[in-house]
């Protein structure tokens, strides 16, 4: 299988290390796109919005056909993350609301994080951060009109989706002679920023960015859902390419940070503050002190979101 050079994250020139690493991520993919991790109704939902004739019935009807994905999808449209002003009470209502593809969008990704997350305390751990990380998405896309803010929702959620990958399998991964430490990293660095790949690039050569978004390209997730989370530990690329895809870039990655420092900061704290106006994301982004400051109750509120059906 060929990895996409637009989504590594080095040259695939001639260095060995470089030649061996993307054939161990080629062989992860591989492995990953054989499993089927949607049901037949969001398989029909992902080829019918990809036709520019598709009705909001015919995506009603698909949906309402598959009891527990309509139930899964009004618990995420009602869900603290969206902070929608109305409630939903109908598949129609949601799609009529939100939009036929953004619905298409969330039904997919939130049965790639139940598939792959819910079987341990780490994947649960990755899903609550990621809930986090897209509702934050979603106050500084509205905040900040970025376009097109429902795939910026989609980006946070399946930011991390790689390492759900990895830990999926984990137990049959050998690092030199020793078996996978993944798990027990993730638990070392829980909590904190910008960390894991670094450690995933040492290890296997290829970390969970990349690993997500070759593998969410070939379950045929629209861009620039595979491009965004392919580069949110390489905002260089994105800033370089500028545009739509650098913008949700630096949403994501910030909305990455905020997730981890903000729970236990209620009120902006004047040296944080700083820190955050520091960073390359919020300078990409025109953020200052008192665009925080006017944003933080928001961003503060959302970052406490842990699950996509409060």
């Amino acid at each position: 299988m060929q990895i996409s050079e637009d989504l590594w994250f080095g040259e695939l020139g001639t260095d060995p290390a470089e030649q061996e690493a993307a054939r161990s991520l080629a062989a992860m993919v591989a492995e990953m796109r054989g499993l089927r991790p949607f049901s037949p109704a969001v398989q029909r939902l992902l080829t019918t919005v990809k036709n520019v004739y598709f009705s909001v019935d015919e995506v009603t009807k698909i949906i309402e056909g598959d009891a527990a994905l309509a139930a899964r999808v009004l618990r995420t449209v009602n869900s603290a993350a969206l902070g929608l002003r109305q409630r939903c009470k109908s598949v129609k209502h949601a799609v009529t609301l939100l939009g036929a593809r953004a619905i298409t969008q969330m039904a997919s990704s939130v049965q790639l994080l139940d598939h792959f997350g819910g079987s341990s305390e780490a994947g649960a751990t990755i899903i609550a951060h990621s809930s986090g990380v897209a509702a934050l998405c979603r106050v500084l896309g509205e905040k900040l009109r970025l376009p097109d803010r429902d795939t910026l929702f989609t980006c946070g959620l399946l930011h991390d989706l790689g390492k759900l990958l990895i830990l999926q399998v984990s137990g049959d991964l050998i690092v030199g002679e020793q078996p996978d430490p993944y798990p027990a990293l993730l638990i070392e660095h829980a909590g904190k920023h910008d960390v894991m790949h670094k450690h995933e690039r040492n290890l296997f050569g290829y970390d969970h960015a990349v690993l997500g978004a070759h593998v969410l390209r070939a379950w045929m997730l629209p861009e620039p859902v595979p491009q965004v989370v392919a580069w949110h530990h390489q905002p260089e690329r994105a800033y370089t390419e500028s545009g739509d895809v650098a913008s949700m870039v630096a949403a994501v990655r910030l909305a990455d940070r905020l997730a981890y420092e903000l729970p236990a900061l209620p009120d902006p704290d004047p040296v944080r503050l700083f820190d955050l106006c520091e960073d390359s994301c919020s300078k990409f982004l025109g953020l200052d002190e008192i665009a925080f400051t006017r944003m933080w109750p928001e961003l503060h509120e959302a970052s406490k979101v842990s699950d996509l059906g409060e």
